[in-house]
């Protein structure tokens, strides 16, 4: 019987850390490195940010799932809170990982990555409602490069569909291969001038659409 793999969750009594040792319990071993005990799995009781207290809880472990974070309202108020547990803590979690041999981590924090983006000022207009200060920048092509584009387009499939026939005419090869043939040396035509910094032009370049 193949043993299961053995997985750390930090954090494990907040709701994500639940939700995955109750849905998936069948699939792994968890133990929990919590502040509070975690009925019906193995748990250390530690605060992460406590380097000592929490290092016998990775060794032998596979994987940890860290969730282990301060989330709380008012948050951005609690400097020190944050660097003690999200900073220090997961820190901690990831040296504790390395040294005892963990194969993998799974950081799960999008408050970590994206928590006071409201400030930047991309988006403080956004959150803010102010759209007159908003920045649009050009996704769209104007008129003349998707009329670039289209006769481009259609070059290419006269080309190909001249090329593709020629090849059944003159040499017998199947049309589908023939065109296949081309299109391997327009491209390696094209890698070679895009090499030199050129572009490449199929030979029958159409102006249809003005």
């Amino acid at each position: 019987m193949v043993s299961k793999r053995r997985v750390l969750v930090t954090g494990a009594s907040g709701l994500i850390g639940g939700l995955v040792i109750k849905n998936l319990g069948d699939k792994y071993e968890f133990s929990a490195l919590n502040r509070r005990p975690i009925e019906g799995i193995a748990s250390i009781q530690a605060d992460i940010s406590n380097f000592d207290a929490i290092h016998p809880a990775f060794e032998g472990i596979d994987t940890v799932l860290h969730l282990g974070a301060l989330a709380t309202p008012g948050l951005t108020n609690n400097w020190d809170g944050i660097v003690s547990t999200n900073i220090h803590g997961t820190f901690n979690v990831y040296e504790a990982s390395r040294i005892s041999g963990v194969k993998r981590i799974v950081f799960a924090s999008s408050g970590g990555t994206i928590q006071g983006y409201e400030r930047d000022p991309e988006y403080k207009s956004l959150v803010d409602g102010d759209e007159s200060r908003l920045t649009f920048h050009k996704f769209a092509m104007d008129e003349s490069e998707a009329k670039e584009v289209m006769n481009f387009q259609i070059s290419m499939t006269i080309f190909l569909l001249i090329s593709g026939i020629l090849c059944f005419i003159l040499i017998g090869i199947p049309f589908v291969i023939g065109l296949g043939i081309f299109n391997v040396i327009i491209t390696i035509i094209a890698g070679i001038k895009a090499n030199d910094g050129k572009s490449y032009r199929y030979p029958i370049n159409l102006r249809l659409i003005k």
